[in-house]
């Protein structure tokens, strides 16, 4: 079964795909380590294999005269059979039932689909608004900058580390996926944060505004939204800072569903 993994992560990586499962500054020395390892389980198989020789059971040792020694020529033969231990039948079974086990796992990797985290997996993990999982942007070049390339990630760092002064007033195109944290009129448009794996991915996001957002969307669906930054404040919700939307439509969710 080590084949297997080794086939699927270098697999992955050919076609693009292993970023949904890990970090992508790991992605070479993942494909290293996977390329030992593969070397190493193709060695042990071959060296395992019936007929490879083997110090146990082999040829037994010719004396230097080139001649079978007598004690060793059973009577009635005119020869010794020299033939080792032949492995059992269900040892030979064992061997080829791993490599069907082998091929139907690689066909069904190539046959189905990476699958992300499901939507019960992203609702139920805390909503990340302050700590190391957004020290890594670096807020200061966001600040004044060309907000069409933000991600949500740099949206939820600069409004973190700026308050709602960096924000406010200025236009956001996201997509995410839709998260509740208990207000009817406001949620957030969220993606998962991968720092080293998506198993460990949290979720960041930013406040939207929509009154009774729960009759048109679900939560875990995902959606494209555009509008403006503005002070909500007024209205004594949960969240003073929140997208007032332009326009917001359902999509379907993204090859990459990940921020970095």
């Amino acid at each position: 079964m080590a084949l297997v993994a080794v086939a699927a992560t270098i697999w992955l990586a050919g076609a693009g795909k292993l970023s949904l499962y890990i970090h992508p500054r790991y992605t070479v020395f993942t494909v290293l380590l996977a390329s030992v390892a593969g070397l190493a389980a193709v060695a042990a198989i071959v060296a395992g294999w019936p007929g490879h020789p083997s110090p146990v059971g082999g040829r037994p040792p010719t004396p230097p005269d080139g001649h079978h020694s007598l004690a060793l020529v059973k009577p009635g033969h005119g020869h010794d059979h020299d033939d080792g231990p032949r492995p059992s039948l269900w040892g030979r079974l064992n061997r080829w039932l791993v490599l069907v086990v082998l091929a139907g796992a690689i066909v069904g990797m190539l046959a189905l689909p990476p699958s992300t985290l499901s939507s019960t997996a992203r609702q139920n993990r805390t909503l990340v608004t302050s700590g190391h999982a957004l020290d890594s942007t670096n807020t200061t070049a966001l600040v004044g900058g060309n907000s069409a390339s933000f991600t949500v990630k740099d949206w939820a760092a600069l409004l973190r580390e700026g308050g709602a002064g960096a924000v406010l007033g200025r236009k956001a195109d996201l997509t995410g996926y839709v998260l509740g944290q208990g207000d009817d009129d406001t949620f957030f448009v969220t993606r998962l944060l991968v720092s080293c794996c998506a198993v460990d991915s949290q979720p960041v996001g930013v406040p939207v505004y929509l009154p009774n957002w729960r009759q048109q969307f679900a939560a875990g669906g995902w959606i494209a939204v555009k509008g403006t930054f503005v002070d909500e404040s007024e209205r004594e919700g949960r969240f003073p800072t929140a997208i007032k939307i332009s326009t917001i439509k359902k999509i379907d969710e993204p090859s990459q569903p990940y921020v970095f």
